[in-house]
């Protein structure tokens, strides 16, 4: 069974959890350490704009636990655009303008 950081780190209810970097990747840390019972988890990152966010794990475990409510993916989506801004999305993205982090493309739109 393939390990994830959340599951290695044996994060005990009630503890307090540092994720250090808050991208897509860290984001998606900070759910998981809750939903293991973590009571506070800190995070730590240089750039301001990923500090101010309100904030993945196996495949089984990830739908069980959005399922129940207990972690929301969408969470660390930053920006929505439909489909047909893609360029202009992708140039965003580069720059990393107005705290771009991660970006969905919606066809329906």
């Amino acid at each position: 069974m393939r390990r994830t950081g959340a599951r290695r780190t044996r994060i005990a209810p009630g503890e307090t959890v540092v994720v250090i970097g808050l991208g897509p990747a860290g984001l998606m840390a900070v759910q998981p350490a809750f939903a293991m019972g973590a009571s506070r988890v800190l995070g730590v990152d240089l750039v301001a704009e990923r500090r101010s966010c309100s904030i993945p794990y196996e495949l089984p475990a990830l739908l069980r636990l959005t399922g129940a409510g207990r972690i929301r993916p969408e969470a660390v989506v930053t920006h929505r655009f439909p489909m047909s801004d893609g360029a202009n999305t992708y140039r965003m993205f580069a720059d990393r303008a107005d705290g771009v982090s991660k970006v969905v493309l919606d066809p329906r739109q």
